[in-house]
């Protein structure tokens, strides 16, 4: 992350409007620093980039700004001036007619001041003020003009991207709100007869009233003399970019004939009022560019509705004009800063670490193949033989060779432990969104990896075991710009992740089993010939060889021999375990060549064991079952044999210590260093702990065979359930031990131990975090002992059904999530009356399901019927809740923005304007005699309300026309019909398009020859 004081930027960025800087915030890739009301400091692409906002519009108010801009960043390369514009409608570009429609982009070659300059008698006499691209912005405009028709899909792409951190309000408005009038249709009233001033405006010297300034052109019925446009006869035209002059001025341009004048002598694409204030202020060799999003036609009909569009159009054109302005200048500041190292390894480099060498020369070569980090390579080996002692070796040794690339470290053991990684990696690289809980970790840092910008990166996965998991998590491990080193116990795994990149890690050879051990024993009565002939013995699996000797460390009075007696006497044990054990069915077939297992002939005979496991055996039965030593020892011992115990039922990785049973702080550690030293567990950086796999198994075994595992699984749950119910609402605890908590509930009896409100928190807490699928089970077990502790009408019972039927729509799982909530409707309704917020709740919730599944009768049944129990107290916040249940599932639940009453004499325009939706969907519904009812009651309103000629009464009337004729009273429908067409010839005339299709539907009507299909009003 960049120091808050740096000055060092590449790019400045201006906007005069809010809503112009919160586009443009959309495109940052980082913030570095937020200072409100002033700038913000970020990253865009390669480029150190500040975002100013001006206090107000107007060149006074932009010159302000780029003067401390230019005082305070002396660097800076590239200024933009980013927002939004006026447009000029049809523009020449060398004898080639052009179209600008809304939405469209205008980046200037050159910015005009035409406002400046002297007035004559006669005349006005520009000042050439002009202010002209400089060297690096003709080559910038030239490659973008080269290729303009890329440019400007590039530009679309990024939009749809940054439109999704951005409000609805910025998408795209609709063609039928894009209006472009010939220039001489003033912006008047049309239907108020009693205006005196609009009805008098006959000229462009004519005054209009002032009211009229501030109306919009619905209210005053401008709809004649549109322009009709190629480019807007599609749904969503592509937003264009254009290049060309660009007038600055501090007056806003509202007149037609005034913008086309101005735009001829000048050649000009567009207007804006902040350009001429910017561009002297900075230095000359400092380029300057206006991008700006049109969002009107500079004329008396400019209205507000496509300015968030616009400013998003001329964002996501600023984001791809930099992609090309690196390409002439080279990466920005900002390159280095990103490729900052982040050291994410949780364990310390072996200092005792022996051997090796020619698996880690061939890793390297392997991961580095191409002079910098990128590549897929997997190992695999049974349990104990150094897989992840020799990742953690190669990431420091890459470290030094690449001391600029970043290297990660992730667990696979399961789904928790993997989101967890991804989220630390997120955090570590500061990037935006990371802490938004709606969006998805792991995606977030896989898209950021992928980039270019991300450096060079090396992630390490380990612990990659489990097929059903693994498959679950390849589609979240970054494709390129990095390298994955995937560590497993299976060959299947390996092989299909680096088909041409996997190696096996064999056992090693007795040379380094003796220099393991050699370096590891304390003991120096030990003979050579007795390490050689013990290493010899325990196979050269590293682990096995590390086991011993933490065992003769531990114990003075061990001789070899016995030593070797104790290997013998637990390997019926130990072939158990291996037959049983969670690795076994992952272990390779040992290579011609390797030490032949333990236990086996030469001839192979006999049953192969992981070596490890013997070991793990021996010195458990040491330490746990020592008699005669100090009590102190043996207490010390008991905990540490708990320890095991209660690790062995959680998740092998990540274990934190508060988890653990309780001890003091000195007991706890002297047990944990003894495991240490034994090798049964590892310490991470942290104080996390890891147990190995074969010792995590092999207890396991043990403790099913003594009958004792459910007793520890138990205690286990109990645990989990205190620390947790201590941190109800705390996400951060709870992530740290949901892995563990799915490892409970996902390989042993933890469910049947655990109680029903462990596991409804556990279900709640996988719901919030979209984990839908893990989600079922807890909260199905949750039910049942609630049923069974409470009934099936408790409140507890009903609560944790509804959180199952959630479970379920998260899984699009609808019949079940149906079942269910209509199971707590009935009971909600049955205990507590229909009118219960339990009741309505359950309601709401079934509605969603309706909805989904296309229900549309019993939906709009049931939707009535919520709002008919919730519209007595009806408020502002609940109808918007209302809103959500079905958002774009069913028409009519956009239409509750107000509550609908029809005995009222004062009806609210948005009242009427809710119950003219709701009797369309009537329609759509097939319920034509509701809207019927409905419909007369808002030409009633309307009439009070805008008069009998406004276009919304007349709309009214036309709607209500078409429903008497379904219902079959034809010739109220005819009068009503005439009425309506009387009405267009009285304000839009006789040959407006609207007025004659209307009249013709009329005659059709009256030849009783009309369709329904024909209206087109």
């Amino acid at each position: 992350m960049e120091s808050s004081n740096s000055k060092e930027i590449d790019i400045i960025i201006i906007c005069a409007l809010p809503l112009e800087a919160k586009a443009v915030e959309a495109i940052f890739d980082e913030r570095y620093v937020v200072n409100k009301g002033v700038y913000i400091m970020g990253r865009i692409g390669s480029f150190k980039v500040v975002l100013a906002l001006t206090q107000g519009m107007g060149k006074a108010q932009a010159t302000k700004v780029a003067t401390t801009l230019e005082i305070e960043f002396r660097g800076t390369k590239l200024v933009l001036l980013v927002g939004i514009c006026g447009g000029i409608p049809f523009y020449d570009n060398n004898g080639i007619k052009q179209e600008i429609i809304l939405g469209d982009i205008a980046i200037s070659d050159q910015v005009v001041q035409y406002d400046f300059g002297r007035k004559y008698p006669d005349s006005f006499v520009r000042k050439d003020m002009s202010i002209r691209s400089n060297r690096d912005t003709v080559k910038l405009l030239g490659r973008v003009e080269k290729g303009l028709a890329q440019f400007s899909g590039n530009t679309f792409k990024t939009l749809k991207d940054i439109q999704r951190n951005l409000s609805e309000r910025f998408r795209y408005p609709g063609t039928a709100n894009d209006w472009l009038f010939e220039s001489s249709y003033r912006h008047k009233h049309y239907f108020a007869v009693s205006c005196d001033a609009c009805a008098k405006c006959k000229s462009e010297a004519d005054r209009v009233c002032e009211e009229s300034v501030g109306s919009s052109c619905q209210d005053l019925g401008c709809r004649d003399k549109l322009i009709n446009r190629k480019r807007l006869e599609t749904d969503q035209p592509l937003p264009t970019v254009h290049i060309g002059k660009i007038g600055s001025g501090d007056t806003v341009m509202k007149s037609a004939k005034d913008r086309d004048r101005t735009a001829e002598q000048e050649n000009l694409i567009a207007f804006e009022m902040e350009g001429a204030g910017i561009w002297d202020t900075f230095r000359p060799e400092c380029a300057f560019l206006v991008v700006k999003g049109v969002c009107d036609y500079a004329d008396s009909h400019k209205n507000k509705i496509f300015q968030r569009y616009a400013a998003a159009t001329a964002a996501a054109c600023t984001k791809v004009l930099l992609e090309e302005w690196s390409r002439i200048r080279g990466p920005g500041l900002a390159a280095s800063a990103k490729h900052q190292p982040h050291w994410m390894i949780p364990f310390k480099q072996n200092s005792k670490f022996v051997g090796r060498d020619s698996l880690l020369a061939n890793l390297e070569g392997l991961l580095c193949e191409r002079n910098g980090l990128e590549s897929r390579v997997s190992i695999f080996g049974e349990a104990g033989v150094g897989k992840t002692h020799t990742a953690i070796e190669l990431s420091y040794r890459l470290k030094n060779r690449f001391p600029h690339s970043s290297i990660f470290w992730v667990s696979a053991s399961n789904a928790g432990a993997f989101k967890e990684a991804y989220r630390a990696i997120g955090y570590s690289l500061s990037l935006n969104g990371i802490q938004n809980e709606k969006g998805d970790v792991r995606l977030l840092v896989k898209t950021h990896l992928n980039r270019t910008l991300s450096g060079e990166w090396l992630m390490i996965v380990d612990d990659a075991n489990d097929q059903h998991i693994w498959d679950s998590l390849l589609e979240f491990i970054p494709e390129k710009k990095g390298s994955v080193l995937l560590v497993t116990c299976s060959e299947e795994i390996a092989q299909s992740f680096a088909s041409k990149n996997t190696i096996m890690v064999c056992e090693v050879d007795s040379g380094d089993a003796q220099q393991i051990l050699g370096k590891l024993l304390t003991r120096k009565d030990i003979p050579n010939e007795v390490i050689s002939q013990t290493s010899k013995n325990s196979l050269s699996n590293p682990l096995a060889v590390a086991q011993i000797a933490g065992y003769f460390n531990e114990n003075f009075r061990a001789e070899v021999s016995q030593y070797l007696s104790e290997l013998r006497h637990v390997k019926h044990e130990a072939v158990q375990v291996e037959k049983r054990g969670e690795f076994s069915r992952n272990r390779p077939e040992q290579q011609s060549g390797a030490s032949p297992t333990f236990g086996s002939t030469a001839s192979g005979t006999e049953t192969s064991v992981n070596p490890a496991i013997l070991t793990c055996l021996v010195s458990f039965r040491y330490f746990k079952n020592q008699q005669g030593f100090d009590e102190k020892f043996q207490k010390r011992n008991r905990l540490a044999a708990d320890y095991l115990s209660f690790m062995s039922c959680l998740s092998p990785n990540n274990i934190p210590r508060s988890i653990l049973p309780a001890a003091t702080s000195n007991e706890q550690e002297n047990a944990i260093a003894l495991l240490v030293r034994l090798s049964f567990i590892r310490v991470r950086n942290n104080s996390n702990i890891d147990i190995h796999l074969s010792v995590h198994s092999v207890i396991r075994r043990k403790l099913s065979d003594e009958g004792r595992f459910d007793e520890w699984v138990r205690k286990v749950v109990e645990r989990l359930d205190q620390v947790l119910n201590t941190s109800k609402e705390n996400k951060v605890t709870w992530r740290i031990y949901t892995p563990h908590l799915e490892y409970v509930f996902g390989h042993s009896r933890g469910f049947q131990a655990a109680n029903r409100n462990l596991l409804s928190r556990y279900g709640c807490y996988l719901l919030q975090d979209r984990n839908y699928k893990m989600a079922v089970e807890p909260l199905k077990l949750a039910l049942e002992m609630e049923r069974l502790a409470f009934g099936r009408n408790h409140l507890n019972t009903l609560c944790r059904m509804g959180n199952l039927a959630l479970a379920y729509v998260g899984q699009e799982n609808w019949q079940e999530a149906k079942n269910l909530f209509v199971e707590v409707t009935k009971k909600s309704e049955m205990i507590w009356g229909k009118e219960h917020a339990v009741t309505i709740k359950s309601m709401e919730d079934l509605l969603t399901i309706y909805t989904n599944r296309n229900e549309w009768d019993q939906a709009e049944h049931l939707l009535l019927e919520i709002i008919e129990l919730k519209k007595r107290n009806l408020t502002a916040k609940e109808l918007r809740a209302l809103e959500n249940i079905a958002h774009d599932k069913i028409n009519i639940l956009d239409y509750l923005a107000a509550p609908i009453s029809k005995s009222s004499n004062n009806v609210s325009r948005d009242t009427l304007t809710t119950m003219d939706r709701l009797a369309s969907v009537y329609g759509k519904l097939g319920k034509w005699k509701e809207a019927t009812g409905l419909l007369q009651e808002i030409v009633k309103g309307r009439f009070l309300d805008q008069g009998p000629n406004h276009t919304n009464t007349l709309n009214s009337v036309k709607n209500l026309a078409i429903s008497k004729r379904k219902i079959g009273e034809i010739e109220e429908a005819i009068r009503l019909l005439e009425a309506y067409v009387q009405g267009l010839k009285g304000t839009c005339g006789s040959r407006d398009p609207c007025t004659k299709n209307a009249d013709s539907v009329l005659n059709g009507w009256k030849r009783e020859l009309w369709q329904p299909s024909e209206f087109h009003a």
